[in-house]
């Protein structure tokens, strides 16, 4: 098949598969929150300090700048997220040629993203983390590769600057530094059994002097905004908090729910991945450096994986890239081999299906109860926005108890708090998401005082409490729980409306202070 025809076939795939996310604006909680924090940041506000997450910074400044460009219709930001795809798989495709000889690996390699990026849960339709940040590590890839060959210290640069770009996406992507430094100090030390030279560890501090550049730029970037100490401990800190709620339980209860699941639907991938692997530790001297890294590359993101011990569909991404590459430099091999010729070429029509019908399946069951959950959300979403827009002004802020920021978005109102979600107030977290009750210790004064000088600066004029509506598992969030919380609303608000269960509060005109 010529190369037009590749392209061609890559560019519809990712189309047709990701055509769901056109017409649905949400397609996953984060999503609102990225959004909020980016209209927030749009409007003059600073991340951290006027919109809480504990995410890294890019994701956010990624929403902002696509929103300052496009406007803030997230289904023209899904429309844009089908280039970035394309660039990724185009990225991963340069990055094969450089590690096959065969013309149709680097066309499979970037087929294959395409096709299982979007074909495992359907909240990988959504522009997501792991999505933008696969640009960047593939780049990063691409030019640590590039300067295996040329020796061109800029490139080394390069790879560990796109590697913290992809850091400051989510932390999970700096997995790939390792990788990176890795093959360096260990591609030809294992054959000879001696130690890396002087030549490879000067090329490692390349790399990671790259990396450290961008990481200094951004310090240097919140200590002008005068926003360091809040970044620190929100993007950074309080991940750390976070994860105390992890178990040895809920571990082993997600990975062995999702991973069994997950290798199932993409079973053909992994069977060409494990050949190309198995092939390299028996002849690893004959192995191509730029396999031997992708099998390094493939490792360090299974790690990344299971850190936090969430194993969300969508965490999966971050193996594709590497997993494409092994599968597609198998794949063109048997491909042209005598072996797949045989039969009148039966063997290559099964693999094709193999490939293509168990994710496909999955996707279409999945797709249909999980998009229909989605449209039954978003429509009771929009419902009640449309009730707070009828209440306020453009220039109003409102404030929602609860962990529904879509309700920001849908009504086109900024929060009146820096806690987009309320789940920092409460200490509601994944691992504790479906307690009957939950708390952190972490959860303190200082947090409740952040809260309150918010709403007493912006006096939202709507508050929407989404806790008798159970909505994301609030319920048990009462605000009758919290007495600085209700001391307020009963003094300053008084309830006007309740639509399915969610209670709106009005401002009292009459007030002039709190």
């Amino acid at each position: 098949m010529s190369k037009w025809r590749w392209i061609i076939l890559v560019a519809l795939a990712a189309v047709v598969l990701r055509s769901p996310a056109f017409y649905n604006p949400i397609i996953d909680e984060d999503e609102a929150w990225y959004t909020v924090a980016a209209q927030v940041m749009n409007s003059g506000g600073d991340l951290y300090q006027d919109a809480v997450d504990l995410k890294p910074p890019l994701v956010f400044y990624f929403y902002a700048g696509a929103f300052a460009a496009l406007g803030d219709d997230m289904r023209l930001l899904h429309g844009a997220t089908v280039f970035w795809v394309l660039a990724t798989a185009i990225a991963i495709g340069f990055l094969t040629a450089r590690i096959s000889s065969h013309q149709q690996a680097p066309h499979l390699a970037a087929l294959l993203y395409v096709l299982f990026s979007p074909t495992f849960v359907p909240k990988a339709l959504a522009t997501n983390c792991e999505i933008i940040m696969n640009l960047p590590l593939v780049l990063s890839a691409l030019f640590f590769l590039k300067a295996r060959t040329s020796a061109t210290k800029v490139h080394l640069l390069l790879s560990g600057a796109m590697c913290a770009l992809a850091f400051l996406v989510k932390y999970q992507a700096g997995v790939l530094l390792g990788a990176l430094v890795g093959h360096i100090l260990i591609s030809e030390s294992l054959p000879s059994k001696a130690w890396p030279g002087r030549r490879r560890f000067s090329q490692a501090l390349l790399i990671i002097a790259g990396f450290i550049a961008v990481l200094i730029s951004l310090y240097v970037y919140y200590r002008q905004l005068g926003s360091w100490n809040e970044a620190y401990f929100w993007g950074w800190e309080y991940n750390f908090v976070f994860m105390r709620g992890l178990t040895l339980e809920y571990f082993l209860n997600r990975f062995l729910g999702m991973t069994p699941r997950f290798i199932l639907i993409w079973l053909m991938l992994w069977v060409f991945a494990v050949v190309a692997i198995k092939k390299a530790f028996e002849s690893p001297n004959e192995a191509p450096p730029g396999v031997l890294f992708s099998i390094l590359w493939l490792a360090f993101s299974v790690a990344a994986v299971c850190v936090g011990g969430k194993f969300f569909g969508h965490y999966f991404i971050q193996l594709l890239p590497p997993l494409s590459i092994l599968a597609a430099v198998t794949l063109a091999d048997w491909w042209n081999s005598s072996k797949a010729a045989k039969h009148g070429g039966i063997k290559r029509v099964v693999v094709i299906a193999g490939i293509l019908v168990p994710p496909l399946i999955y996707l279409g069951e999945n797709w249909q109860e999980e998009l229909q959950r989605m449209r039954e959300e978003n429509a009771n979403y929009q419902m009640l926005a449309q009730r707070i827009s009828h209440l306020t002004s453009a220039e109003e802020r409102i404030f929602v108890w609860g962990r529904v920021p879509e309700l920001y978005y849908f009504g086109r109102r900024l929060p009146a708090s820096r806690f987009i979600a309320c789940n920092f107030v409460v200490g509601m977290n994944t691992y504790n998401y479906y307690d009957a009750e939950a708390s952190m210790p972490e959860v303190n004064d200082a947090i409740w005082d952040s809260l309150m000088q918010d709403l007493t600066e912006h006096r939202p004029r709507i508050i929407v409490d989404t806790a008798p509506a159970n909505l994301r598992q609030f319920g048990k969030y009462p605000i009758a729980r919290f007495r600085r919380l209700q001391d307020r609303v009963q003094e300053h608000y008084e309830a006007i409306d309740t639509l399915n269960q969610v209670v709106i509060y009005q401002r009292r005109r009459n007030l002039f202070q709190h």
